[in-house]
């Protein structure tokens, strides 16, 4: 369909008279539609003459995770840190994929806070029957997901805290995880864990050994941080 400016029925040429304006059926011919200001939405309006109106856009939606940070190390790195977290989501979940090939099998740790006291956790292996992993009044979760072992491992962790920005209780969350070789991977442990930190969780760092100056989390290896809105 198109319209001819020359129209006598329908004169676009002298309606359209700023940048923005659009043309919208009054019910008996074609009407301008001023431009809104910016960020506003075009919305039905039957209170208006033409129909529709320019309005504030709606706000978004609820129950849907957005990214909060993501970091790709470039180098190795002793440990990784990804601070000034917002606590205005009602939960945040983790994911790393870390490694370190220089020796044996490596354990990503975590802390939240840099807070190095009273974390405890349970990780069961992919039977549930095993108990593999249990620390209690530690100074890091111990997530032993296999980031080591040699060339083209690495160790997977998914985390989620619902309370992270509670600031009366201390944080629980569900972790799963796994590792394998550059083109095999694997579910290895779930489980629980806990910190007694009441402040809100705003930072969370990863090493692969707090405690060891040849631990080390390998170039390439990738964290990010998820917000439930």
């Amino acid at each position: 369909m198109s319209i001819s400016s020359s129209s006598s029925s329908y004169a676009v040429a002298s309606l359209l008279t700023t940048k923005g304006d659009i043309l919208a059926h009054n019910g008996t011919t074609l009407a301008r539609v001023g431009v809104g200001t910016n960020g506003q939405a075009l919305t039905a309006d039957s209170g208006q003459v033409s129909g529709v109106s320019w309005s504030a856009a709606p706000a978004g939606g609820s129950n849907y995770y957005v990214p909060i940070a993501y970091t790709t190390i470039t180098a190795n790195a002793a440990t990784v840190s990804i601070e000034n977290i917002p606590n205005s989501y009602k939960a945040i979940g983790i994911v790393a994929m870390a490694k370190d090939t220089s020796v044996g099998s490596r354990d990503i740790k975590i802390r939240f806070n840099s807070s190095t006291t009273a974390y405890s956790y349970v990780v069961r292996n992919n039977g549930g029957v095993t108990q593999n992993s249990q620390g209690n009044n530690d100074s890091q979760i111990n997530l032993e997901f296999g980031a080591g072992q040699g060339s083209g491992h690495r160790g997977y962790v998914h985390m989620l805290i619902n309370q992270y920005a509670d600031t009366s209780n201390s944080k629980h969350g569900l972790v799963v995880g796994g590792g394998g070789q550059s083109t095999t991977r694997s579910v290895i442990y779930y489980g629980h864990y806990y910190w007694s930190g009441t402040s809100a969780i705003s930072s969370v760092q990863f090493c692969m050994n707090f405690s060891s100056a040849d631990a080390r989390i390998e170039s390439g290896s990738k964290f990010y941080i998820y917000g439930l809105k």
